[in-house]
């Protein structure tokens, strides 16, 4: 029979950790040691959120009115310019076509139209002022490119465009009378849910669609 102090001994050992794993992590939990303040001080000066790195754009031989609007360019310069396209030979013979996009004022925007400098025109619009259109400030409708000031103003516009000043007076018509229209009276009520089949257009109306969704441009 083994003595008490041996008996005592064992229920100890029986009692310690079973695993090594619990001496390591003892172990672990000693050796960590708490950040000093330094490490600490330096921890809160770093700012939450990474600034994000910006893109370098080629600026060669793009003037800038103000040093300013150089920011703007990295924008500018993304963006994709909707040309528009000249009316085919075969599609100006057709008198009745031409005479509608006449009356509406926009035969200047399908035919006879020159050449286009994209970059010019991004370098235009880079340069426009915040103000442009403000009565009150000394840059209305004035625009700066490559050291000339040019005077930008809808008259301008209507002028080029062969337009009167003069506003037109508005008109209702409903979307039936549009789509009898257009369909010849094929279709005599606007669909709730589909659009008007293509098929259904007059031969004039179906030019006059294929020629407004080559120049369609967004304007919101």
């Amino acid at each position: 029979v083994p003595p008490p102090e041996k008996k005592k001994s064992v229920l100890k050992r029986k009692s310690a950790p079973s695993s090594d794993s619990d001496f390591e992590a003892e172990r672990d939990d000693s050796s960590i040691k708490p950040p000093t303040k330094k490490a600490m001080s330096a921890k809160k000066a770093m700012p939450q959120a990474a600034i994000p790195v910006m893109e370098d754009f080629p600026c060669d031989n793009v003037s800038f009115h103000l040093p300013s609007y150089a920011q703007r360019w990295g924008i500018i310069c993304k963006r994709r310019l909707a040309l528009e396209r000249e009316l085919g030979k075969d599609i100006l013979e057709c008198e009745e076509v031409v005479n509608l996009i006449n009356d509406a004022g926009l035969i200047k925007t399908v035919w006879g139209l020159g050449s286009c400098y994209e970059k010019l025109v991004r370098e235009f619009i880079v340069n426009i002022p915040i103000g442009c259109d403000n009565p009150l400030d000394k840059e209305f409708q004035k625009v700066f490119v490559r050291g000339k000031c040019v005077v930008f103003s809808p008259s301008i516009i209507n002028k080029v465009l062969g337009n009167s000043d003069e506003p037109h007076p508005d008109f209702e018509v409903s979307d039936n009378v549009v789509c009898k229209t257009i369909t010849a009276n094929k279709v005599k009520t606007w669909p709730k849910k589909e659009k008007v089949p293509a098929v259904k257009l007059t031969q004039k109306y179906a030019i006059l669609n294929r020629i407004a969704s080559v120049n369609w441009v967004p304007t919101t």
